[in-house]
């Protein structure tokens, strides 16, 4: 959706709203791979929009410009996707995807609501997780974390979920997809494929 032809100018309340729905065939995001080997990331020095720039929860296409900047650097430099901090330097998220962590202790964590876009597969795995058995809570993530977790992985509409092997090209946990990460990442695929009867009413049959 966006404003169409009329008043040229910063205001475009003049202008019409026009609708369009397209469709073409996408593969994998991250290449085919990625949902099995996993992705090498970097934090980046570009910082996420500030929620008092923009709507930062918002997708709307001017929130996405600094953080395609940032991943095309990154894709130069070898690395597969890229991870946003804030004006405070806490962990966010990707340029298209939400990030989790888990701790030693089998717990995960992601950014609180107010500081990333409110993903629906984020949403999924929050409470998808005490289903395999463990917790998951919405705090600050200080970048600091992310060198002594066990697990970290990003998820998305396009993928679900997969997994983060190595950030500024430091090995996450022993290099391969962790334990917690498997079992969300194979419970998504279960439910939203119809397999779980336990997820029935998240369904909508078309």
């Amino acid at each position: 959706m966006f404003r169409g032809y009329g008043d040229v100018g910063v205001l475009s309340l003049n202008n019409p709203v026009e609708a369009y729905m397209v469709c073409w065939e996408w593969g994998q995001y991250l290449g085919a791979d990625a949902l099995e080997k996993g992705v090498d990331v970097c934090v980046s020095s570009w910082t996420r929009l500030a929620p008092n720039t923009l709507p930062a929860i918002a997708k709307v296409a001017a929130n996405y410009t600094a953080a395609m900047t940032a991943k095309w650097r990154a894709r130069n430099e070898g690395f597969d996707d890229i991870v946003l901090l804030d004006e405070h330097g806490h962990v966010t998220e990707g340029p298209t995807a939400n990030l989790f962590t888990v701790d030693r202790h089998g717990d995960v964590a992601t950014p609180p609501a107010s500081k990333v876009l409110l993903g629906i597969t984020r949403d999924s795995i929050i409470a998808l997780a005490p289903a395999v058995g463990c917790s998951c809570a919405e705090r600050d993530i200080a970048v600091d974390e992310l060198a002594d977790a066990s697990e970290v992985f990003l998820t998305g509409t396009s993928a679900g979920v997969w997994p983060v092997l190595s950030i500024d090209r430091r090995m996450v946990g022993d290099g391969r997809i962790g334990p917690v990460t498997a079992r969300l990442r194979d419970k998504y695929r279960t439910v939203v494929r119809g397999e779980d009867e336990a997820f029935e009413d998240w369904l909508y049959y078309v």
